[in-house]
């Protein structure tokens, strides 16, 4: 059911008023009407408001329609107004639509009226509708531009070349300048010239489908709202100095066409200086902690060579020097029972001179400080093969020379713990020890065996105490290295231990 028209009638006669109504409900329209002629009446009725639409004669006794149509139009720029007269001229008609009448109509063509009418408020609706989509926008224009200037990350936008075209408060505060004086800059400007390429990349990898990108960057301090101040500057430390710059982590959107073209590329900036400090400190701290690590593991391996080297040469060699005067004193004896108690003594130092030299190789075999790697990994399996009954099989393959004293103490402390771990918990029949070379700079040890074998996983995820911490110190001593070690067991299936240390990389020298 169409809607009920309140209708403001402008109109002198009456009986062209009760004509120009029953046009209009002749074409259909239900409406209601007033009919007013003077203009202290038009205003009143203006005030009270609710109109829908004017219909105004143009010649009225004390003004004019087009008087009528400015006084409606001061108060409504959008209500519909349709001018009705018997002798409208082209000028005239012309006249009130540019003065802002929606239609102009004679009164012997009534039969127009209800289409003009109709016309009139449908051309109403479109423009409120308008009207409403415009205000909707400007609201949202203005939620969006107190979200973004209320926030304390860097926003802005910028074309596809780099010019800013837009910039939040906290953008402007940050380089101490207006936004208005911002726009139109490059924004590598306002970025550190060392980062410059980061930012390059990152933009350039921006496309339809992967609009995002990130990048962390230093901002360009002479465009910072406070530059330190060269005098300060000349007075700080290095490593103060470094402590003070600043540092921005910056999220990149490109907004694309329907044709995939970038039109403009978004960026939210949060500064991260506290984060990137707290991780500068932690890899320095890392680093001393492994240089504290190496210094630690160098003086152990300084107090197991001292120690090695006084019960091989020192007590090795009294306990030897007591077994020859025992021998020759057995020898000159005549009496057969100080014989055999001699020869006991005999027994009893080769027993404990073995011992000794056990644990003097178990500590730092001297093989390994004076022949080299090779001759001592080959002589600690073949002491192993005989202790665990297993059989031993060595290769060494693409080496020349000797090797950095770290390196070669690091692959021959991985390969006793291995081989320590076989005899005691694998069983094996078969033991494969590798030592070559992955290239020009890196050197792999490889230790394999047959025996039982165990689950890696398992094992590094025992309880605090009760992980291994021989497979713990085998990753320790290498990661020290900048190496890896990788571990493939199976239950049932054996074991193989892979150890890759590099030889470009900076080593700590061996105390």
């Amino acid at each position: 059911m169409e809607e009920r028209l309140r209708l403001l009638l402008l109109e002198d006669d009456e009986l062209d008023a009760e004509i120009e109504l029953a046009a209009i409900r002749a074409g259909g329209i239900a409406c209601e009407a007033r009919c007013v002629d003077t203009r202290e009446e038009l205003q009143a009725a203006l005030d009270e408001g609710g109109w829908d639409l004017v219909l105004a004669d143009y010649n009225l006794p004390a003004f004019t329609g087009i008087e009528a149509l400015q006084l409606v139009r001061a108060r409504d720029a959008a209500l519909p107004f349709i001018l009705i007269s018997g002798t409208l001229g082209e000028e005239r008609a012309i006249e009130s639509l540019k003065s802002g009448a929606n239609d102009y109509l004679l009164k012997d063509n009534l039969v127009r009226l209800a289409p003009s009418i109709r016309r009139a408020r449908d051309e109403y609706q479109v423009r409120m509708n308008h009207l409403a989509t415009q205000r909707a926008l400007e609201e949202s224009e203005q939620r969006y531009r107190g979200i973004v200037e209320d926030q304390t990350e860097l926003v802005m936008r910028c074309s596809p070349d780099g010019a800013l075209v837009f910039a939040n408060q906290a953008f402007s505060r940050c380089f101490g300048r207006p936004v208005s004086g911002l726009i139109g800059c490059p924004l590598l400007s306002f970025i550190a010239e060392v980062d410059h390429e980061a930012v390059k990349r990152a933009l350039g990898g921006l496309a339809a489908g992967s609009p995002l990108a990130e990048c962390e960057c230093r901002p360009e301090t002479s465009q910072m709202r406070r530059p330190m101040p060269d005098a300060r500057r000349s007075e700080m430390r290095a490593s103060d100095e470094q402590a003070m710059v600043q540092w921005q982590n910056w999220t990149f959107r490109g907004l694309f066409d329907a044709e995939g073209r970038l039109t403009q590329i978004q960026g939210v900036g949060r500064d991260v200086t506290e984060r990137v400090s707290m991780m500068i400190a932690l890899r320095r701290m890392q680093h001393r902690l492994r240089q504290l690590s190496w210094r630690f593991l160098g003086t152990i391996e300084a107090e197991r060579r001292n120690l090695s080297r006084e019960l091989h040469d020192e007590i090795g060699q009294i306990l030897t020097g007591i077994r020859f005067n025992l021998e020759a004193l057995v020898r000159q004896m005549n009496d057969a029972g100080a014989q055999a108690r001699i020869r006991e003594c005999i027994d009893s130092a080769h027993l404990v001179l073995q011992k000794v030299r056990n644990v003097s190789h178990n500590l730092r075999p001297v093989q390994l400080d004076d022949l080299g790697l090779v001759a001592a990994l080959r002589l600690h399996l073949d002491r192993q093969a005989a202790l665990g009954g297993f059989h031993p099989h060595f290769k060494a393959f693409d080496l020349e020379g000797r090797l950095a004293p770290e390196v070669e103490t690091t692959c021959f402390r991985l390969a006793q713990e291995a081989l320590t771990n076989v005899l005691r918990h694998s069983g094996a029949k078969n033991v494969w020890v590798e030592l070559g070379m992955d290239g020009a700079d890196q050197v792999v040890l490889r230790v394999k065996d047959d025996g039982s074998g165990f689950d890696p996983a398992s094992a590094s995820q025992r309880p605090e105490g009760a992980a291994s911490l021989g497979l713990l110190g085998m990753e320790e001593r290498v990661a020290l290295l900048h190496g890896s070690v990788r571990i493939d067991s199976k239950p049932g299936r054996g074991t193989e231990i892979t150890a890759r240390i590099p030889l470009s990389e900076p080593t700590f020298a061996e105390e």
